[in-house]
């Protein structure tokens, strides 16, 4: 409805913006597989798994795209695996309450590289915000949105949470 009436739209987690996020993608070719790591209680009070879930889910679709063909997640106590595949490379998310670390590694063949990412995010969202409201345009495209509710939709509902 936000794009129907050209109402600009932007939230979610500010991680998704991380500048190192830039350098990682450019590992992410066809044929690679890529792991994120980060903290998600799927009972959290404030609304289980959308609370903090939503932050490796918009990571994946920031650096794997929004084209994912399938999903399918499995709950060990509080920590969550998900495989999201895309038609040429995979995605999976390890979330667990109190991950302290945002850890992405990118596999191709042989080759894995590991990355620690820093999450300086205050500037990053509020930023993308400011030049939202100056501009009238919001920093992603209105699908982002869409598929960040739909993955974690399926994430949810996969994982029987």
């Amino acid at each position: 409805m936000a794009e129907q009436l050209n109402v600009p739209l932007t939230g979610g987690s500010n991680l998704k913006s991380l500048p190192d996020l830039v350098e990682i993608k450019k590992d992410i070719v066809p044929g690679s597989t890529t792991v994120i790591s980060f903290a998600a209680d799927p009972t959290s009070e404030y609304d289980g798994y959308w609370f903090y879930g939503i932050h490796a889910v918009e990571i994946c679709l920031e650096l794997c795209g929004l084209d994912f063909i399938s999903v399918q997640s499995f709950k060990n106590n509080n920590v969550i695996i998900t495989t999201v595949a895309y038609s040429d490379k995979m995605c999976i998310l390890v979330t667990a309450p109190q991950s302290n670390n945002l850890m992405i590694s990118t596999s191709t063949g042989g080759n894995t590289v590991c990355h620690t990412v820093p999450m300086n995010y205050e500037d990053v969202g509020p930023g993308e915000f400011v030049n939202m409201a100056k501009t009238g345009k919001p920093p992603r495209d209105y699908s982002h949105y869409v598929k960040a509710v739909e993955l974690t939709e399926k994430i949810i509902e996969t994982a029987n949470l």
